[in-house]
């Protein structure tokens, strides 16, 4: 899984930028864990330059890396054929974030290790085409049955 955070008022505490604020300890030990679990993380952050050094020392400091700031990891890059402007993750954490749940309304979602292992997902190649649920119910929203349904 891919895991995108945000860093002020996420990683640490408000109010920060463009000082830093006291470490959220309890997220960089579920984030640690999931990297040694082999989850990929993403630095997703408004910083840039001395701000953004600033914050990746911080959090290597705080014995949390990653595979990539505010940009793309290779394979989603190769899969999308370019790197999109948007981070691709299979999960965003940031503090300005509202989780919707089935019945599109907002959530409020508490993170452990238990719901990472319950969120673990396979790897995007073993999963079933974006479209396949779809052309049983609404073949022509499907850009692969497109062709089928002018």
């Amino acid at each position: 899984m891919i895991i995108a955070t945000d860093f002020d008022g996420t990683l640490c505490a408000p109010p920060c930028y463009p000082r830093i604020g006291q470490p959220n300890r309890a997220l960089i030990q579920l984030l640690r864990i999931a990297r040694q679990d082999g989850h990929k993380l993403i630095l997703w952050t408004c910083r840039r330059d001395q701000t953004l050094d600033q914050a990746i020392e911080w959090c290597q400091d705080q014995g949390l890396d990653f595979d990539a700031v505010n940009t793309n990891l290779p394979e989603r890059i190769a899969e999308y054929g370019c790197d999109t402007r948007k981070i691709s993750a299979d999960l965003y954490i940031d503090d300005l974030a509202i989780s919707l749940g089935p019945d599109g309304l907002p959530i409020r979602t508490i993170w452990t290790q238990d719901t990472l292992k319950r969120l673990h997902r396979p790897p995007r190649d073993q999963r079933p085409p974006l479209c396949a649920s779809l052309r049983e119910k609404d073949p022509p929203s499907c850009p692969t049955n497109r062709k089928a349904h002018p």
